[in-house]
């Protein structure tokens, strides 16, 4: 690795095609000065002769085997054309992801830690609180924990994502009803209970935008909303 602890040893991104499929990738350091440019959210490329391998990371993000890596003969130039979605989601049924029967927590069809992408109505804002991840030792994260839909699932926001949502929620000029959606979420488990989250490293985050998916998603809440509002507890 490196013996800076400040030092950015690797950028790790999620591609996608136009055909919708997606791969993790990865620039070493040392290659930043040639490709820094290039690598930003939603930036669309053309890649030539990339170096592709096997995916052995013990946490994949996107469910590919192989992998992408940048290195030094590899061809990327910006592309003016992009013809195909922004995003393209893989939305679960939370029927898929919890039970309120015991006997069905082993026999989940989704798994935990399985990469997930949903979208939600928040109902209740139960607590903000500070937590340490074990993962990453000494570092602080927020955790502001949801009741979404009428399903009683409990979604978990780490990092900035808590803070963000309560200065939407607070501010004067938000829509009444709070929508959210994140890309490449997580299925979760504490104490035995199950809930949703947005992963450590990988997601991205939405609230109350415009694509389509969620003014779709919205068109379709249009009854539930008219009886909801948002419940700080």
């Amino acid at each position: 690795m490196t013996c800076n602890e400040r030092e950015t040893y690797r950028i790790n991104m999620i591609l996608m095609d136009e055909m919708g499929t997606k791969i993790q990738a990865s620039c070493l350091h040392k290659l930043f000065p040639k490709f820094q440019r290039h690598i930003n959210v939603d930036e669309c490329l053309i890649i030539k002769r990339p170096s592709l391998g096997a995916n052995t990371a013990s946490f994949k993000i996107v469910p590919n085997n192989r992998k992408l890596s940048f290195y030094y003969h590899m061809f990327v130039e910006k592309c003016s054309k992009w013809e195909s979605l922004q995003y393209v989601f893989n939305f679960v049924d939370f029927d898929d992801v919890v039970s309120q029967r015991i006997k069905d927590v082993v026999s989940q069809r989704i798994k935990e830690g399985t990469t997930i992408d949903f979208m939600v109505t928040l109902l209740f804002v139960i607590r903000l609180r500070t937590l340490t991840k074990r993962m990453v030792v000494k570092e602080n994260a927020s955790i502001l924990c949801f009741k979404i839909s009428n399903i009683q699932i409990d979604l978990t926001l780490w990092d900035d994502y808590p803070k963000d949502t309560y200065s939407y929620i607070d501010s004067k000029n938000r829509e009444a009803h709070v929508v959210v959606g994140v890309y490449f979420g997580a299925v979760k488990t504490y104490k035995g209970k199950w809930g949703i989250s947005n992963n450590f490293d990988g997601s991205q985050f939405f609230i109350n935008n415009n694509f389509d998916e969620m003014l779709s998603f919205k068109e379709k809440m249009g009854s539930f909303f008219t009886d909801s509002s948002i419940l700080a507890i």
